[in-house]
């Protein structure tokens, strides 16, 4: 009887790491108190959000199988969406 070598995959990897910024963002939220500033902690949970969300992007919906086009117009909203709700959310 031969063992088959265990390898994981790279979804199981991005799901690991997709619930470990759950975990920090979890963390961060519940611990609010101890960080000084609100809009620092706010920066923080939107970095991390749209982190996530490219992730599941790139990785779930395969846009990063996809043509160049597409990848770079996702990559493009989602800078200009990050960007713009951090532009307000520090101002």
């Amino acid at each position: 009887m031969k063992l088959r070598s265990t390898q994981i995959s790279t979804e199981t990897l991005v799901w690991l790491l997709l619930s470990s910024l759950t975990v920090a963002s979890w963390a961060l939220s519940a611990y609010h108190n101890t960080l000084s500033s609100p809009a620092l902690l706010n920066s923080l949970l939107v970095i991390i959000a749209f982190l996530k969300i490219r992730f599941v992007i790139m990785h779930f919906m395969e846009v990063r199988s996809g043509p160049p086009l597409l990848r770079l117009s996702c990559d493009a909203w989602l800078f200009i969406s990050a960007g713009g709700l951090l532009f307000f959310l520090l101002r």
